[in-house]
């Protein structure tokens, strides 16, 4: 069952979330960035940041065991600036930088529920509601240096998200030489 996550569902995806939190400082060990671009990662996520995304469409799949997973789309841009990013495209920088914006905050699966499908029904769900307030795109950002969240690469091109920019290296969220790509779904 797919609902609106409520501010009780923050231990459950604290939970989800543990196995795949990212230790910037190992990041350095070639057998843990291998193990972690294996398993896919995530940052942390506090109480009250949890509370604010609470704001945004943040959905969970829950079954008789529990959250399965969850998916948080913000409206906000991630990016308001064009210096740390190469567009693929004038209509891709044009399609994120106007009109009515949807960007994937955060997605994750329990371990025990991995491919599965939750994920792309969490998708779906999301994408029914993103249309029915007119919105024609869904942005998302995926982390490809220092390491890469293989997961969130095949999720992303299993569901149809084309790359529409890559982001100069740079200092952020504690790595260095942080590199991603811009993905975007039309809807």
């Amino acid at each position: 069952m797919i609902r609106h996550a409520t501010d009780s569902d923050f231990e459950h995806i604290t939970a989800i979330r543990k196995p795949y939190l990212l230790d910037t400082e190992r990041v350095i060990e070639s057998s843990y960035r291998f193990q972690m671009q294996e398993s896919g990662f995530i940052g942390s996520l506090t109480k009250v940041e949890f509370r604010e995304d609470l704001h945004h469409l943040f959905l969970v799949d829950e079954d008789e065991t529990g959250i399965t997973g969850y998916l948080r789309v913000d409206q906000d841009r991630e990016y308001k600036d064009n210096d740390k990013k190469i567009w693929f495209s004038d209509d891709a920088k044009e399609s994120y930088m106007s009109g009515s914006h949807a960007e994937i905050g955060m997605i994750g699966t329990r371990e025990d529920k991995k491919r599965q499908g939750i994920a792309g029904t969490l998708l779906e769900e999301a994408t029914l509601l993103l249309r029915s307030k007119n919105i024609v795109y869904l942005f998302s950002i995926l982390v490809v240096s220092p390491l890469t969240n293989v997961p969130s690469l095949m999720f992303h091109e299993k569901h149809n998200f084309e790359r529409i920019a890559i982001s100069i290296p740079h200092y952020h969220f504690d790595l260095h030489n942080y590199q991603s790509f811009h993905y975007r779904k039309s809807l």
